[in-house]
């Protein structure tokens, strides 16, 4: 049986399959041109990461990406495509030539998303290279050696506390894991040289307050929101629209209660 169409359901049709058509179109050439004509058409790399940095993003969503970019150096060399826009390069003369005090290569817009909202600027996400440098001046001192000196006998009591903990489990078990007590340390010496007192990771050989899963779940969510368009504006917005009448939980609130 023959179905006819309207007028108007021709039209929607018509545009439809327009609109299909156009975006096909747009694609390929977006595709055709990262991979043939583009300035880093010619740099070595995953055949996906050249026309999309979906490939990428996919070993970050993974947590594979830092046994990744290893492999693929191994494979490719010192210069690697990992996005059509983006390279990695393992090169210590380039590393000072970009990064380097004296020299003036921004930071890519992926630290933004370490601006948490209605915040001051932060030091490790500031993009401006003038910024960067005032709000490094303020804590420099801090860092000195004749501070760091001065911060030992505060360090001291929490080192000894690791040193009886490493001891007890060696001789319980043989073996300690060194990532998880040198966490716990470094937190207990922020604790002692921040708040005047040790956080009690060591001593209640815990994870006081959930503060490194906290941590740990906020920093895997923002390296994977860097490379998004938006990047945390959709939690920070939409999603918290979404997700509040139905009783959703901030994704960042438990870093901020601590």
């Amino acid at each position: 049986m023959a179905i006819e169409l309207t007028t108007s359901e021709h039209l929607m049709a018509t545009f439809t399959s327009a609109t299909i058509l156009a975006i096909g179109a747009a694609l390929a050439l977006v595709v055709t041109y990262r991979l043939f004509f583009h300035p880093l058409s010619r740099i070595p790399g995953p055949f996906v990461a050249r026309f999309t940095g979906l490939w990428r993003q996919k070993k970050y969503l993974d947590g594979k990406w830092h046994e990744e970019i290893l492999r693929i150096h191994e494979k490719y060399g010192r210069v690697v495509r990992i996005a059509p826009n983006e390279l990695s390069v393992v090169d210590e003369y380039a590393m000072k030539n970009l990064y380097g005090h004296s020299h003036n290569a921004p930071k890519t817009t992926w630290y933004s998303v370490w601006d948490p909202p209605d915040t001051a600027p932060q030091l490790f996400s500031e993009l401006d290279k003038k910024s960067h440098a005032f709000l490094r001046r303020r804590v420099a001192s801090a860092y000195s050696m004749t501070s760091l000196l001065k911060y030992e006998d505060y360090i001291q009591a929490t080192l000894n506390l690791l040193f009886a903990k490493l001891k007890k489990h060696a001789l319980r078990t043989g073996r300690v894991d060194m990532a998880i007590w040198a966490n716990a340390f470094a937190f207990d010496v922020v604790g002692e040289l921040g708040y005047g007192a040790q956080l009690g990771h060591l001593r209640t050989e815990s994870d006081v307050g959930g503060i490194h899963k906290g941590i740990f779940n906020n920093f895997a969510l923002l390296s994977n929101m860097g490379h998004i368009p938006g990047q945390a504006w959709i939690l920070n917005g939409p999603v918290q629209w979404i997700i509040k009448p139905f009783g959703g939980k901030d994704p960042f609130a438990d870093f901020r209660v601590w």
